[in-house]
């Protein structure tokens, strides 16, 4: 005899459907939350990462410039018996030009400055201050002394720590026009956001020596604000006949002579 269906389901059997359906949708309710909270974690890294980013702190080059020595009128340096070419350049006044070099007497030996020595103007000063120290022509070198002046701004929204400055200069009295140190500044600096810092120093050329360009780069360490170190490098060059900067890149200024 054929068995009739049961047109009336157990009650217990809709209880454990409506059970696991509930148990499904809190795990994919879990399942969700955990990717949405995985999500937040991954973006919130991804924008710390974006933040420093664009707020870490950031060195540049700002400027740079020769230092004059002498306020002079042109009919002063017209009139003057240099015994050289001394570096002078016109001042926006008619009358008016600046005097950028002085003759500084060195040990012809080792090429170190004679410290008992003054700083002269003219090729006479010097011969007058090597009598004076009893010194022979033969003994001393003269060199014409430059003084180059540099600020560094930080850029950057957050403050960089334990800044350290090094300088070299394309030398164009050596037959390659090799680099050499001219500036060390290692003592801990810090620059605070759009914070500048200006260093000066001297440079010395054989007193014959008039290139058309004058080649600086600079290699600057710092620390930044989330402990991270950091470095930076950067090229400054001075146009001899014409006073004006430039900053190339770094290879430009490799290749320069």
């Amino acid at each position: 005899m054929a068995q009739e269906p049961n047109l009336y389901p157990d009650p217990a059997e809709d209880a454990s459907f409506f059970s696991d359906v509930k148990v499904l949708i809190s795990l994919l309710a879990f399942v969700i939350s955990v990717l949405t909270l995985g999500w937040g974690i991954v973006s919130k890294i991804e924008q710390d990462k974006h933040w420093k980013a664009i707020n870490r702190a950031s060195l540049v080059l700002q400027d740079g410039k020769m230092l004059p020595t002498a306020k002079m009128t042109l009919s002063e340096v017209a009139a003057k018996n240099w015994g050289y070419q001394p570096t002078v350049f016109h001042g926006d006044l008619r009358d008016e030009s600046f005097l950028f070099s002085t003759l500084l007497l060195r040990d012809a030996k080792t090429a170190k400055p004679l410290e008992a020595a003054h700083r002269v103007d003219t090729v006479d000063d010097a011969v007058q201050e090597i009598m004076r120290l009893n010194l022979q022509a033969d003994e001393v070198k003269l060199a014409r002394v430059l003084r180059p002046a540099f600020t560094f701004t930080n850029i950057g929204r957050t403050p960089a720590s334990r800044v350290s400055f090094t300088a070299e200069m394309k030398d164009p009295s050596t037959k390659d026009s090799q680099w050499h140190s001219v500036f060390a500044e290692t003592q801990a600096a810090s620059l605070g956001p759009s914070q500048s810092l200006t260093l000066r120093f001297e440079v010395a050329l054989p007193v014959d020596e008039a290139p058309k360009t004058l080649p600086f780069r600079w290699h600057v360490e710092f620390e930044d604000t989330y402990g991270t170190k950091r470095t930076a490098d950067m090229a400054a060059t001075w146009d001899w006949g014409k006073n004006l900067w430039s900053y190339p890149s770094l290879a430009a200024a490799e290749q320069s002579h």
